[in-house]
């Protein structure tokens, strides 16, 4: 009876011991999105980044209508135009502000980008068996005539190699 009593008092202090150690709740942690704020040159992001679909391409264009050339080291405060070159991996963009902090005119040049959906299922169902070996997007802006995206596409078959030129929607230039 003493060592059912001893073994009683022992699992007792076991049960309550366990009851009161720590608990394995998840620590839940609740994270923000970062939220960008709305570019100097609105007008601008919103036309150049219609059909747009790498994100490498859509972040220096970004880049570029969120500058603020009042606060660059090249504002003089005269009028005139003012000429900036934006760069990132593969990529760069020439722009041309005005002295407001408008872009007028836009010209960039991205290698290897992710080609839009449109001129994707163009080149595989009119050019079955062939791969892209290197693409290279182009795209002109302007404020009187708008955007302007050339995809220039180099396919291969084995040794075989095709040169093309497109637009956003697909079509041949």
């Amino acid at each position: 009876m003493k060592t059912f009593l001893i073994n009683a008092m022992i699992l007792g202090f076991v049960t309550v011991g366990y009851a009161q150690g720590t608990s394995n709740k998840l620590n839940l942690e609740i994270t923000t999105e970062k939220i960008r704020e709305v570019p100097k040159n609105i007008n601008y992001y919103n036309e150049v980044k219609e059909g747009t679909v790498s994100p490498r391409v859509l972040e220096l264009q970004y880049s570029v209508a969120n500058f603020n050339l009042f606060a660059s080291t090249l504002f003089k405060g005269g009028g005139g135009n003012y000429h900036m070159k934006f760069r990132k991996t593969k990529g760069k963009i020439y722009v041309t502000f005005d002295s407001k902090g408008k872009i007028k005119y836009s010209m960039g040049t991205f290698k290897d980008v992710a080609l839009p959906i449109p001129v994707r299922n163009i080149i595989y169902s009119s050019h079955p068996g062939w791969y892209v070996l290197e693409n290279t997007y182009k795209s002109s802006y302007s404020i009187e005539r708008g955007i302007e995206d050339v995809y220039k596409i180099k396919l291969g078959k084995g040794t075989l190699e095709k040169r093309l030129r497109m637009d956003a929607e697909g079509k041949l230039l």
